[in-house]
């Protein structure tokens, strides 16, 4: 029966058929309506559901596609419609996989999914739009409207997500999991990002981690950048290789590199420093660690212009020890009682000698919260210590004579 089908609107099928219905065209014809026997059975059951062709039905298109390739799928209006030697695909949807020609393992559903895809191989598109303009990438997949929408030669991506991914060209290696993460990225590379708008501005920016909600949300050409948190290096623009852990983490950061930032809202004290290493925010008040010292290279093959320090007990009087209460302007550790300096004092003591740039006994990053390093004076307590030590000696060798 299936020889007999043509171009009808409400064809009724009689389980019985003379020889003059041999006459008719064969299958390959439209069909409109509904297809109903004499009889009431259904199409399948008279007609065994075998077709000699593509066949169309209520617009749309039903078969192997282009050059009936036994292994190929189609439904759908002119899904795989331009296909010759591709095999093993399947397209579900208006156009979808409509200009595939070679291309072969490619899975297209959805309405333009993996449109204009000519000889891309092992490419899973889902969603209206997804891999709609890729031609010759191979090995991505496309999950959510719109997402790998603009790739063409690009490979192998993965984009889960509305808008995931959506402008990436010929970008390679990239994984985007989430509304909108690297929706704008173009040529950048292997980034990964997951969270609704993870890395959502980045272009050409290359092998950047970004994962939760916003993270990285400004990187445009940034490099080698990992955000792990809420918000983490949100502002970040074009800084590279810095790290940041913990919901609002590096939060101001824009153009510095080499930064690391560990806990919540831990930021460093200006939004293009370069190399400072933030633990946590102003509410922690205790570093714990198993070793009371941090070590730091201090190899003299790596000095230059060694000398002795000309600083000694003279520049520790005049620094001003005190004790004081914490009232910090942003209303952190309001009360609590500390030992300690006064930066403003350490600086002017510092700039009194030709050696403040040796010392750095204040950071000035931040003019409007200026930080303390009095650790700094320790090889100066040294010297005073010796010099002490020296006039100790002197007193009792005289005393001895």
């Amino acid at each position: 029966m299936a020889n007999y089908l043509s171009d009808r609107t409400g064809v009724q099928i009689d389980t019985a058929m003379d020889a003059a219905d041999a006459a008719l065209p064969k299958a390959g014809g439209t069909l409109t309506g509904d297809i109903t026997s004499s009889t009431g059975k259904s199409l399948n059951t008279v007609l065994g559901g075998t077709f000699a062709a593509d066949i169309t039905v209520n617009g749309v298109n039903i078969g192997k596609g282009g050059a009936s390739n036994s292994t190929n799928t189609r439904v759908g209006l002119d899904a795989l419609s331009s296909n010759t030697t591709g095999s093993n695909s399947t397209a579900t949807g208006k156009s979808a996989l409509n200009s595939n020609t070679t291309g072969q393992q490619n899975n297209a559903y959805g309405v333009n999914a993996l449109l204009t895809n000519t000889t891309g191989s092992f490419n899973s598109a889902f969603g209206t739009a997804t891999l709609q303009n890729n031609t010759t990438g191979n090995y991505n997949t496309a999950t959510g409207a719109n997402s790998l929408s603009s790739n063409t030669t690009g490979s192998p991506n993965s984009a889960y997500g509305v808008n995931s991914l959506q402008n990436n060209t010929t970008g390679s290696y990239n994984s985007a999991f989430g509304f909108s993460s690297l929706g704008l990225n173009t040529t950048g590379s292997e980034n990964t990002a997951t969270g609704a708008n993870s890395l959502p501005n980045n272009t050409t920016g290359t092998k950047n981690t970004a994962f939760g909600m916003r993270s990285l949300e400004n990187n445009t050409t940034g490099i080698f950048n990992t955000a792990v948190g809420f918000e983490a290096s949100k502002y970040t623009t074009t800084g590279e290789r810095n790290s940041s852990l913990g919901l609002n983490a590096l939060y101001t950061n824009t153009t510095g590199d080499d930064n690391i930032a560990i806990g919540y809202a831990a930021i460093s004290t200006s939004a293009t420093i370069n190399g400072q290493c933030t633990l946590g925010n102003a509410t922690i008040t205790n570093l714990r660690c198993n070793d009371t010292s941090i070590s730091s290279l201090s190899d003299e093959r790596d000095k230059t212009n060694i000398v002795d320090i000309p600083l000694g007990l003279d520049f520790i009087n005049t620094l001003r020890p005190v004790s004081f209460d914490w009232d910090r302007r942003d209303g952190s550790m309001v009360g609590k009682k500390d030992f300690g300096f006064i930066a403003q004092e350490l600086k002017s003591a510092q700039e009194a000698t030709v050696y403040s740039e040796s010392m750095r006994l204040v950071c000035e990053d931040n003019p409007d919260r200026i930080e303390a390093d009095p650790m700094k004076t320790f090889p100066i307590l040294i010297k005073a210590i010796q010099e002490l030590s020296a006039k100790v000696a002197e007193l009792e060798s005289k005393l001895a004579g």
